[in-house]
């Protein structure tokens, strides 16, 4: 009678708990879509995603994409989505989970990777955090962000780099502290949240750091553009002369 008892017991706690995690998977499948219907942006339940220049997509097999919200900020492709990844084999298979939100600006930008404090902490008890995709030269800017983050970037590149972390731009990434965070040399910044996201506040403040760094980030792509013209026509003028 006992024996029945405790495997009854062990029914409905397994039942909980799968209950427990289809609710999770709906509720964040509905903020995703709701946010989606809010901003405007276009939303796909499952889909493919090529091209992705961030480091996380260097790692891992079966990879799948879902929850995908496109959309515009300005004349700027926006995205946010979940990400799994699989590492290992049998017994030692890990599947990792991600939120990732990316914003093109579509120029070469200097490389650079932030991680953050809060999610190193984190990850030192599950392994490793993400890798620096070639940014081996750590950095300080000497102020209140290195509380917040470690920056890595390119050898020999600090100048570049600095030349975008304006005090304004990094005011904004201190609100994302929780975050890693990565700009790819093809002007792709990318956001990496371990774990699915199930808060809509969560997803909104993402969207606002990046409508707020929309214009801050521009600014520097204008001036890169402005600065290369300027070393083409005395390029130019020198080769003809």
């Amino acid at each position: 009678m006992i024996t029945f008892a405790f495997d009854l017991l062990l029914i409905a706690l397994f039942v909980g708990f799968i209950i427990f995690k289809w609710r999770n998977f709906l509720v964040e499948h509905n903020i995703f879509e709701e946010f989606a219907e809010k901003n405007s942006c276009d939303y796909q339940e499952t889909g493919q995603i090529s091209d992705q220049s961030g480091v996380i997509f260097n790692s891992g097999n079966n990879r799948r994409f879902y929850d995908i919200v496109f959309g515009q900020i300005g004349q700027l492709p926006f995205s946010i989505f979940s990400y799994s990844y699989e590492t290992g084999l049998d017994s030692n298979e890990k599947t990792h989970t991600y939120a990732i939100a990316t914003i093109e600006f579509g120029y070469p930008a200097p490389n650079f990777m932030l991680h953050s404090h809060q999610f190193l902490e984190e990850v030192e008890q599950v392994g490793s955090s993400l890798g620096n995709n070639g940014n081996t030269e750590k950095i300080s800017t000497d102020g209140e962000f290195d509380e917040h983050f470690e920056t890595f970037i390119k050898p020999n590149a600090q100048i570049e780099v600095l030349s975008l972390l304006e005090p304004d731009v990094m005011a904004i990434f201190i609100t994302l502290d929780k975050y890693e965070i990565e700009m790819t040399e093809n002007g792709t910044l990318f956001i990496y949240n371990r774990g699915r996201i199930n808060d809509k506040k969560e997803i909104n403040n993402i969207y606002l750091a990046f409508k707020a760094l929309a214009p801050k980030i521009s600014r520097h792509k204008t001036i890169e553009q402005e600065a290369k013209s300027v070393d083409s026509q005395v390029n130019s003028g020198l080769e003809s002369s």
